[in-house]
């Protein structure tokens, strides 16, 4: 399958790093394999890659109880540092925090060059609600030797959530006969948009971003259909449908149930702002079905409601009425039925709008809907009057 190849030349400068080594001698406890699946999430991908230790075969198992049983048996024999890292994984696992960093924290101080020890207390971070606390130990796993997908999927959303995905932004003017593209790295840093006046600007953003970190998620693992969402998140933030459309498109294929979803509701956000209106209701549709089962017939009425806004602006009367139509049939509100009968007395169909009107006045409406209805009902029976 093709895959998006502005992914390919991020961080493409950059020298990949080499695995860390725990001090006991063996690959690192959290240096990720690879799964062989379709889809995966970077999420819960990463586990040991040899399993040392029935402690360790607990953690692959996401076991984290048994881990910590086997623990406090004191009958594996582990380096303080590596005890200390399993168990703060363990408690990660579990959801406890505090325990977490604490014993992530005694890793760390063992271990300093221990990547996994850092990526773990930044993960710990991060689920405690302190991304910055974050962004700076996933930057030094980064040092310590981790390059993984899952390492830079978590980096990004650290970053996300200090509300920057972009992080440092310039625009510089474009170098004579290039041609760059959104997600193409140049001038130190990725391309996020170009001016199509000339001269042309091209605006950048820092490769230590967001951005930065979830396209390089994609390079590593393209089939990670999380990371292609995260990076349409970010592309769709930045104002670029187009861009973050193609990543969706890539997610779309990969993700399945709710995730699936979710993915496919963004991408209907792209089309509705690159005015594509069908792909915009039937992308809205399919992915409230996989979010709720049977459709939410409120969200999906005010995606007609949408669409009806956006025909209106093109002065296509006849459809904003069959969208307007379609969303009162989904939802019925005052609020839509006075919009509709005000489409319909555009259309000189007065008649209709006065039926219209009269359902809204019985459906409880607010005095200023009541006052909007009155205002409604004398318009249309003036339209109404025989010559």
């Amino acid at each position: 399958m093709r895959r998006v190849a502005t992914a390919i030349a991020v961080w493409a400068s950059l020298t990949c790093v080499g695995v860390s080594r725990a001090d006991d001698g063996s690959a690192g406890t959290a240096i990720a394999t690879r799964t062989s699946a379709r889809h995966h999430s970077p999420a819960h991908s990463i586990q040991p890659k040899f399993a040392k230790s029935a402690v360790h075969a607990a953690l692959a198992a996401e076991d984290p109880r048994k881990a910590l049983r086997l623990l406090d048996e004191r009958t594996i024999q582990l380096t303080p540092a590596e005890r200390h890292s399993v168990a703060g994984q363990a408690y990660f696992m579990l959801g406890k925090f505090s325990e977490a960093r604490r014993e992530l924290i005694s890793a760390v101080r063992l271990r300093p060059a221990g990547a996994v020890d850092h990526y773990w207390l930044a993960r710990t971070y991060a689920a405690s609600g302190s991304p910055a606390l974050a962004t700076s130990r996933y930057e030094q796993a980064h040092w310590c030797g981790m390059e993984t997908p899952e390492l830079h999927y978590h980096w990004a959303l650290a970053l996300q959530a200090l509300g920057s995905p972009l992080g440092r932004v310039e625009r510089r003017l474009c170098p004579a006969g290039a041609m760059p593209k959104p997600g193409d790295f140049t001038l130190g840093g990725i391309v996020v948009s170009i001016t199509k006046e000339t001269p042309i600007e091209i605006t950048l953003c820092e490769q230590n971003s967001a951005l930065g970190h979830a396209l390089r998620c994609v390079q590593l693992d393209n089939d990670c259909g999380d990371c292609w969402k995260l990076a349409g998140d970010i592309w769709l933030a930045a104002k670029e449908p187009a861009t973050a459309s193609a990543m969706f498109a890539e997610a779309a294929e990969l993700l399945r149930g709710k995730a699936r979803g979710e993915c496919l509701l963004n991408w209907a956000q792209c089309a509705l702002s690159l005015g594509e209106l069908d792909h915009y209701l039937s992308r809205m549709r399919d992915g409230l079905i996989l979010l709720d089962k049977e459709v939410d017939s409120a969200r999906l009425a005010a995606a007609f409601d949408t669409v009806a806004g956006e025909v209106a602006l093109r002065g296509e009367l006849s459809r904003q009425i069959r969208y307007l139509k379609l969303a009162v049939e989904l939802k019925s509100t005052p609020t839509r039925r006075i919009a509709l009968a005000k489409a319909l007395m555009q259309a000189r169909d007065p008649a209709e709008a006065l039926s219209q009107l009269r359902v809204a006045r019985e459906e409880d409406p607010t005095p200023r809907q009541l006052e909007q209805i009155e205002a409604a009902t004398q318009q249309a029976g003036f339209f109404a009057a025989p010559p």
